[in-house]
């Protein structure tokens, strides 16, 4: 079984993030909901925190504004206190 390009599995907490690249506003798709809140955090490549946001249990799909960030890559880190993700994506203006 392979893993696409946008998607990273770390202890079964399924990340994909679209459209990647983006312009201002992306999905985060979880392949299964949470049963707890998630701690959303994006970093730049510097490993500066530009954005950290709560995110509801209970869904599959998160739709993330990111209109404020500059053009570049940036690291998305996604936690439920038991499991993480980090995926890179691009934003483009």
């Amino acid at each position: 079984v392979g893993i696409k390009e946008n998607e990273l599995i770390i202890q079964n907490l399924c990340l994909n993030v679209y459209p990647n690249p983006t312009s201002g506003v992306f999905s985060l798709q979880i392949e299964k909901a949470p049963s707890q809140p998630i701690l959303l955090r994006i970093f730049n490549m510097q490993g500066k925190l530009v954005k950290e946001e709560q995110l509801p249990p209970h869904q599959n799909v998160y739709r993330v504004n990111i209109e404020g960030l500059g053009r570049g890559n940036y690291i998305v880190h996604i936690t439920d206190g038991e499991q993480t993700a980090i995926e890179k994506f691009t934003v483009i203006k």
